[in-house]
């Protein structure tokens, strides 16, 4: 579902856990912080919700991140690469 909202522009605001470290770039294409500081959260919601342009910037950046990884040609290049290191092993 992250991917998902990134693609309609929706800002993301998640926790570091899983792989969001690998998805979300913090305060470039959503916003990421420790699972232990629902603070850190609040003000940054807040933040955006004041700052108009960095909700643009940060919109434009989530969906350029998701036409960029995850395009149905990258991702199966990404599952071929995977694939094949574990016919190799």
């Amino acid at each position: 579902m992250i991917t998902e909202s990134m693609a309609c522009g929706r800002i993301v605001f998640t926790t570091n856990s899983g792989d969001m470290a690998n998805v979300i770039q913090d305060r470039v294409n959503g916003f990421l912080f420790p699972i232990d500081n629902p603070f850190n959260i609040a003000n940054a919601i807040i933040t955006v919700a004041k700052e108009q342009e960095l909700q643009k910037t940060v919109s434009a950046n989530a969906i350029e991140s998701v036409r960029q990884d995850y395009t149905w040609p990258s991702v199966t290049e990404k599952y071929i690469t995977v694939l094949s290191q574990l016919a190799r092993s």
